[in-house]
Order: C-alpha cells, then structure tokens, then sequence
C-alpha cells in the first residue's frame, strides 16, 4: 500500500514491509526490532530513514503532554496501527510545515512598518505600530502551536530560568523576533513623540493662559472669547473635543474646559511657578509610567489627566502630596501573582533599602508570606495578604500595618500624615482595571492629588502588573475599587 506523502519540498512514497513491531525512542527515532532504522519514504530511489525536527516536533505536540508520542506510538496493539498512527501523522506534520511557512511569510508582511502611511500623526503612527506588534504576538504564536509540544512554565521568582521559551519553540518563534524588537523600537519612538508633544501643547497653552492675564480673574474675563485653544497632542481626529482646552465666558466669570473630575470656576487662581512634571520631560520619565502599557485608549486617558493635571498646578487649583513621579522609577514588572511583595519592595527601595525584588519574594517565601501554586491554565495562583505583606516589611524593619475602616479615608489620612507619603492598597480588579481573572490585586500608593480647598481628587499608583508609574486615578475609582489600606512608618496628625 503506498501513502503519498511530503519530505522537506520532494514528494515521495511511502515505503510499507510486513515486520515486526516498532519501537519509538526519543525524540523522533523508529527502529526495527533489530535496532536498525525504520525507512519511512524513498525519493528518487534514496530511502529516508529520519524524522525531520518539524515533523518530530508536530507528532510530539498532535500527542497529550503527560502521555508523550513515544509512549502512545509503542503501546499500540499492533504492527498496522503503528504504521498507520506513524503515515498520518508524517503527512499531516508535512502539510503543517507548509501552512506554517505561508502563514509566517503573510505574518511578516502585515507586521512590515514600511506599510505605514508615512503622513500619519503621532498617536495614530502609535496606535497602528501598537497593533502590530500585538497581532504579530498573537499570531505568530497562533501559527507556530502546531509544532510547539513543550509546556512554558509560568513565570517565577522562586525557580530559575522559569517563564522562558522553551528551546523548542525556538525555531518556530525565531523568525518573528527580528520583526518584533523592530517594531518595539519604534513604538518607544511613537510613544515619546506623542509625549513630548502633549508636553509641548500643555505648556504652550499654559503660556496662552498667562499672556491673557488670568492671575487677575476679574480683570481677564471680560476680554476672554469662547474659542478653541489647542489640543494636547496633535490635530488629526477634529471630532474628538476632549483632547481640547477652551477658555469660555459665563457670568464674568472665566472658566477652564478640561477633564470632568477638574471642572472648576476660576475666581482669580494664581498660577504656580513650581508646578509638578505631570507631563513627562524626558524619554526615560515617559519610559517609567508606560503610558501605554494597557493599550492605546488606556494611555491616552492616562495623557489627559495628567495634562488636566499640570493645568490644576498652573491655576493654583490642586497640588501633589508625596513624590510619585520620583517614585515612578521604582515599578517593575511582576511575575506570578507576586503583586503585594513586589509593591512591599517599592516600599523598600522608597526607604533606601538596597534590595532586589527576587530576594525580597524568596525571603517572603522562606518566611511562609508568599506562596505559588502551579494550576493547569493559569499563569498565577497563590500570593500574599497585605497582613502577611505587613509581616514582610515587618522583618525588614519598615513598621506596617492594616488599617481598619473605610479603605478611602485611611488612605487620605496616610497619604498625608505619614512621612513618605505611600501606602499599599488591595484593590478589586474587575473595578480597578477591568480584569475579572485575578479578584483582587495589590498597588503601591505613591501619592495625592488634593484641591486648593484640600479635598482629595485622586491617587497615584505604580501598578506592578503593568508596570506602570504615577497613574492617576480618581477618587471615585478609588472609592469603588479600593479594599484595605497598609500604613507604613507612624502616622502623623491629620492637618
């Protein structure tokens, strides 16, 4: 019987013998009997006797992990099973080969930066690289799981090298790399870009603002028109009016446009020469908030309020407590479900204790305040309580503690009594970030924004499961999403 089959890009036939059964060795070796080489197909009169590393790796992956191709090969009843099991398979891991090497090739050329309208905006350029790079992660794994048989381990403080590729992948991934550190690195320049642009318009709408003369409300008001200033970032999209900041007149009185939670009548608001940096002023200042890192429209929320937020310091409407830009260079990224001891260790590096992350989650662990569990599906089960977080801190001699009681006002009385203005919070993510998955996740607070009358607007997170530094959100967020409150060092008196 002869089964038509694909060798590399020869077609060929099958060779079929009545022998005894054969027997499949690791990787992808079948021999006789004997221990002589099983002869699969025969090309041009030459008898191929080895499984390529595409096809050995397809039949490993077409077989259940924790059974393996070899088991299952040499348990079948008998000689035809296994030849039968053995053509099939042959055949079908040549024909993915071939899928596989179209779909890169298509993979690549939709990836191509090059493809890109060259007059695109900033934040447009940035949001179609961002999608690229997304779609070639997905689907460069999406073409390559046919031929990907070993398991990745999740990612891990406690084991070494966990949550790398496996080196099996390697040749199957490999060719996307090169594409994937391109368009990374043009992503980092869009995203600059885009910062230093709503940079550049805030500060010259600020400059509009103090040309008018609105340090003297009273005065400024009659002479301020209805009209557009500039936007934040650039000029595409004219429908969208929440990018602008406009100057109206009502009732004598002037009145800045920006973000709803800011809405505030001016009345003769001295504009604030030591205004914090809420937009960015360097490549790695923008590099520590990562803007963008939940997504475009995500980032671009984030810009807004910030811009709102340097707006409020100019007009002598808010003020910042705490330092949560500097603090922004202590986020890193989290692995496994690690997000209270890795907030904990922000705390840490914020009180000059000269730590790394994996040594304070190995400590944690040591200590019994931290733990993992390896659940099929999920990159993350176990972690700490703030209690066991409070513990951590404890041992390192950074008195903590949970406090009691409404989680938004122990939070504002920490935040500005304690003397390094921070705090750890859990908070419940399918509120906070919209991630049902994982319930509940920890923060480190590093600051507040209160209004000139010294009502609290909002916080600042450094979000470890995004990496993300200084991201401002609301108080009313806060007051939803927000469960329990570490204080850290002794608390002062309210003032």
């Amino acid at each position: 019987m002869l089964f038509p089959v694909r060798a590399g890009c020869e077609v060929g036939t099958l060779l079929v013998q009545d022998e005894d059964r054969l027997h499949w060795s690791s990787p992808c070796r079948i021999t006789h009997k004997d221990g002589s080489p099983y002869c699969h197909t025969e090309i041009a009169g030459q008898k191929l006797c080895q499984v390529e590393q595409s096809e050995c790796d397809y039949m490993r992956a077409s077989i259940e992990a924790d059974q393996g191709v070899a088991r299952y090969f040499n348990r079948l009843p008998t000689l035809a099973a296994q030849k039968d099991f053995f053509h099939d398979a042959l055949a079908r891991a040549d024909l993915a080969c071939l899928e596989y090497s179209s779909d890169r090739d298509k993979l690549l050329e939709d990836s191509d930066p090059a493809s890109l309208p060259t007059n695109l905006g900033p934040r447009e350029r940035l949001r179609k690289l961002m999608k690229m790079l997304d779609d070639l992660k997905e689907k460069s794994l999406e073409v390559s799981q046919p031929f990907l048989w070993a398991e990745q381990e999740p990612a891990s403080y406690l084991k070494k090298d966990s949550g790398k590729q496996p080196a099996s992948w390697r040749p199957y991934l490999q060719p996307f790399d090169q594409r994937e550190h391109e368009l990374s690195r043009l992503i980092q320049q869009a995203h600059s870009r885009v910062i230093h642009t709503a940079k550049d318009n805030i500060e010259q709408s600020l400059a509009f603002l103090q040309s008018l003369g609105l340090e003297d409300a009273q005065q400024a008001a009659p002479q301020v028109r209805e009209g557009t200033l500039r936007r934040l970032f650039d000029h595409s999209d004219s429908s969208d009016n929440t990018f602008i900041v406009r100057i109206s007149k009502k009732d004598s009185a002037a009145r800045v446009i920006v973000a709803p939670w800011l809405l505030r009548p001016l009345l003769g608001g001295v504009p604030s020469p030591q205004a914090s940096p809420a937009i960015p002023v360097t490549v790695q200042e923008g590099r520590q908030r990562n803007y963008f890192a939940r997504g475009f429209d995500a980032g671009l929320d984030r810009l807004r309020n910030d811009a709102a937020i340097a707006l409020g310091h100019f007009l002598g409407q808010s003020r910042t407590i705490g330092d949560p830009y500097g603090k922004a260079s202590l986020v890193v990224q989290q692995k496994s479900c690690s997000c209270a001891i890795v907030s904990s260790y922000q705390a840490l590096r914020a009180r000059h204790r000269q730590v790394k992350v994996e040594d304070v989650v190995r400590r944690a662990f040591k200590q019994g305040n931290y733990a993992e569990y390896n659940l099929e599906g999920s990159e993350c089960a176990g972690g700490a309580w703030l209690e066991q977080a409070s513990a951590l801190l404890g041992s390192y001699g950074v008195p903590a503690h949970v406090l009691q009681g409404s989680a938004t006002a122990q939070l504002d009385l920490t935040i500005r009594t304690s003397a390094r203005h921070d705090a750890l919070v859990t908070v419940t993510n399918k509120i906070y970030s919209g991630d049902s998955d994982i319930p509940t996740h920890a923060v480190y607070v590093t600051g507040e924004e209160v209004s000139a009358d010294g009502r609290a607007l909002g916080y600042y997170i450094n979000d470890t499961n995004y990496a993300e530094g200084a991201r401002f959100i609301p108080v009313e967020l806060c007051a939803q999403a927000c469960k329990k409150v570490v204080a850290l060092d002794k608390l002062g008196v309210r003032p």
